[in-house]
């Protein structure tokens, strides 16, 4: 075992240390004809693998910025690569230097050019895992291709992805052109007052394009990345996935664009460390310690430092208080618990009556600590039962006041609601009535 952690951290070693990336321009045989493509990667060892992330662009988009400028994946490339962690990016048939004509492309003839590309690296000897992300139109056909292909993609992300694309064929409203999608003539319609030709085959896939329902069959791990100030693609198409999946971490980056211009640094810091994490965990260790001189600390950057998440609201109803009497750790109050509701994004119901919160209370006259322990169960609207235990602190006095809890969930592993299980939550007071009390509770994400 020492001989192989060593041989490990070696080549990893060397991955982390090259100072040169091996970029790769080459063709892949697409739907529509050669796929133009990079592949960038850290220099290897002979006989090492590391994993691959296929990066896929949006509708218009290409593999590489314009105007000197490197684009969103051209960064998210370099990142990897510093990271150990190889990427191919390409551009989609009748995109950038790819053959085909724009207005024949649709979005199942570049789900078929993605699981192309997907062939090729899965068959590259170095190559040990396989990972998408997309942005956009190309979130779209990540989720359907990790959909399609399940375990065989280890992790996922999805930046603005523009499931938005269906319900615009349906409305027959796409990118400010209005059509008839029941009646529609010719081979395609103009875009961007003629500078832009749409396919009206992409318009009639794109009417019944099962999105959601093929982006559901994956498991593995899943990143949502969506700005609330998206106006091409409302934020809550993102949010969606991340209902249907009990392995998914989503991000709202609050008045961010389709494109994450406000600040792009932050939206491609949370996709690669995503990725880095969830590929290959002890490799994220690795080479974070390397990073680090010893005897020194690093502030967290943004994409270290948690965000929340909010999960739902309880309203919960009460009985007066009765005291035990003082006990070795303090003075011992039960609060019963009768019942209520709780509600949010994700799940709604009833909280179950017989549930008490045990308090230990401490007071020298001038300041009030108190150490509470809620022991409840709730019921969705679905019937499944969760147990909750919600420990925290309660202070008041010269100090100020002081009032949060870390509740957790116990739910069935088999239920919806299993992701309850695998995260850290805290809890906090809102206004209520005597006899009630009302807590908000968020998730925290990385």
């Amino acid at each position: 075992m020492r001989t192989f952690l060593a041989l490990f951290m070696s080549a990893m070693l060397l991955t982390s240390v090259s100072a040169q990336a091996e970029t790769t321009k080459l063709t892949i045989d697409g739907s529509k004809g050669k796929l133009a493509a990079v592949i960038q990667k850290p220099q290897t060892v002979q006989g090492q693998q590391i994993p691959m992330v296929i990066l896929m662009h949006g509708f218009g988009g290409s593999k590489d910025g314009r105007g000197g400028q490197k684009g969103m994946l051209e960064i998210i490339a370099d990142k990897l690569e510093a990271q150990g962690i190889a990427s191919i990016r390409f551009d989609f048939n009748g995109h950038g230097e790819s053959e085909g004509e724009f207005w024949q492309h649709t979005v199942p003839n570049e789900i078929e050019d993605a699981l192309k590309v997907y062939e090729y690296v899965r068959d590259l000897r170095y190559v040990s895992t396989v990972s998408v992300l997309g942005h956009s139109q190309g979130g779209v056909v990540a989720s359907m291709v990790a959909g399609k292909l399940g375990a065989e993609i280890k992790a996922a992300v999805l930046m603005a992805p523009a499931a938005v694309l269906r319900d615009d064929a349906i409305r027959g409203s796409t990118f400010g052109a209005s059509y008839d999608p029941l009646n529609l003539q010719g081979d395609y319609i103009e875009l961007m007052g003629g500078r832009q030709k749409l396919g009206t085959e992409y318009i009639r896939t794109a009417f019944s394009l099962p999105i959601y329902k093929t982006a559901a069959n994956y498991k593995g791990a899943l990143c949502v990345i969506h700005g609330t100030g998206d106006k091409v693609v409302p934020y809550t198409y993102g949010e969606r996935y991340t209902e249907q999946s009990n392995n998914a971490e989503l991000y709202i980056l609050p008045g961010e664009d389709h494109g994450f211009m406000k600040d792009q640094q932050r939206a491609t810091d949370i996709a690669v460390e995503f990725l880095t994490r969830r590929i290959n965990l002890l490799l994220f260790v690795i080479l974070a310690s390397l990073s680090i001189k010893a005897q020194q600390i690093v502030p967290p950057t943004a994409s270290e430092t948690p965000q929340l998440e909010y999960v739902m609201q309880l309203y919960v109803t009460l009985e007066p208080e009765y005291v035990v009497g003082e006990v070795p750790h303090g003075k011992r109050v039960v609060i019963p618990i009768t019942g209520g509701i709780f509600e949010g994004p994700k799940l709604k119901g009833t909280i179950i009556p017989g549930g008490a919160d045990y308090q230990y209370q401490k007071t020298d006259g001038k300041n009030l600590r108190t150490e509470l322990e809620a022991i409840y169960s709730i019921k969705t609207d679905d019937g499944v039962y969760i147990h909750v235990r919600n420990c925290g602190i309660f202070s008041v006095g010269e100090q100020g006041f002081y009032f949060l809890t870390a509740p957790k969930f116990e739910a069935p592993e088999d239920s919806p609601y299993a992701w309850l299980n695998n995260a850290i939550f805290i809890c906090g007071p809102a206004p209520s009535e005597p006899n009630t009390v009302r807590l908000n509770i968020w998730k925290v994400v990385r």
